[in-house]
């Protein structure tokens, strides 16, 4: 199973349509996760034939409509993610949203699909994970050394 996530779209629309098209025609992924900020972006991956999955930004007006969850637990290949905006409680969470932190402590998740700011301002590193042979596409706040401290 492939999942192609994106995030901080922002009204960047026509961004957001090419690196979709390039996820489902390319990359042939079976959902699209979109972790947020501006939730109305989503109607462009309508145009895809591809399921979507997605999780409001804590700044989307959205955001604070307790029908609409904020945070999403789900399950991909018997892992189960925590898809989010935020790695920690927000001032803007409802009092039911559950906190990250406190999922991870109990063992709740496996992986946290975080769409949030990025510590320090240093991109997320990106991983392809569709081989056995991991490989970086793109170095961040995560280098190759820390990743697979048994490689030379």
């Amino acid at each position: 199973m492939l999942l192609g996530i994106v995030s901080d779209t922002h009204g960047n629309l026509e961004n957001l349509r090419r690196v979709a098209e390039d996820l489902v025609e390319n990359w042939e992924v079976d959902f699209i996760i979109h972790l947020g900020d501006e939730c109305e972006d989503i109607k462009v991956l309508d145009e895809f034939e591809v399921e979507v999955v997605q999780v409001h930004g804590v700044y989307c007006q959205h955001y604070q409509d307790p029908e609409i969850p904020k945070r999403i637990l789900c399950q991909f290949d018997g892992y189960r993610f925590l898809l989010t905006h935020t790695d920690t409680k927000h001032k803007n969470d409802l009092p039911d949203d559950p906190d990250p932190q406190e999922l991870v402590a109990e063992g709740e998740v496996d992986l946290i699909l975080d769409g949030g700011p990025c510590p320090g301002g240093v991109p997320s590193t990106v991983v392809d994970c569709t081989t056995p042979e991991l490989r970086v596409l793109r170095e961040g706040a995560i280098s190759p050394k820390d990743l697979f401290p048994s490689r030379k």
